[in-house]
């Protein structure tokens, strides 16, 4: 005995087997994928200083703990794709490749240190808002996933090689400015419930 299953059961299914796969599809493969569908895989170690940079000079001159996880979050972004690009590098000869590897380290060093202060900055102010301060590290990644998501959708939102204005750029940061202020409010209401 067959039993039809009915459309709109059929659609709810599916539905929830695509949400199923955004869950599962990490945020690095996220931010891959992004940078794939843009052919930015091209590395170019004087652009990578230059957006890494600035993401790190809007952190350290943030006025409030919102704009530094905005900061801190593009940071990341902006790393994973820096790392895909080096990774997808091809090479036309050993010379080429030892360039390219020592720009790579010397990228990676600076980062690695700049990154090491604005996570343990973002750590201590997150901290306060925990009841077991540092030790409560788990509340402090769900909120630090929770940002970095919410830029990794911005840019997935983003319309493709279109230059945008200084105006734009402010606009599409006070969006995700909002929704990250947003994200931290009910993180702060979740640990007051305790979980």
């Amino acid at each position: 005995m067959s039993t039809k299953i009915p459309d709109d059961i059929l659609k709810l299914l599916d539905a929830v087997e695509e949400e199923n796969k955004k869950r599962r599809t990490s945020l690095t493969q996220r931010v891959v994928e992004w940078n794939r569908l843009r052919n930015l895989f091209k590395f170019d170690s004087d652009q990578e200083v230059k957006m890494l940079s600035a993401a790190a000079h809007e952190f350290f001159y943030a006025k409030d703990l919102t704009e530094r996880l905005n900061a801190l979050a593009d940071f990341e972004f902006i790393w994973i794709g820096t790392s895909a690009k080096y990774g997808a590098s091809k090479y036309n000869d050993i010379p080429e490749m030892a360039k390219t590897e020592k720009d790579y380290q010397a990228l990676y060093n600076w980062k690695e240190s700049v990154y090491t202060i604005m996570i343990e900055n973002i750590v201590a102010e997150l901290s306060e808002h925990c009841p077991g301060g540092e030790d409560d590290a788990d509340w402090i990644a769900v909120l630090l996933e929770q940002v970095l998501n919410i830029i990794v959708e911005a840019a997935e939102d983003k319309q493709v090689a279109k230059p945008r204005s200084r105006a734009r750029k402010a606009a599409d940061r006070e969006g995700t400015g909002e929704r990250i202020r947003m994200a931290f409010d009910d993180w702060l209401k979740e640990i007051e419930q305790g979980g």
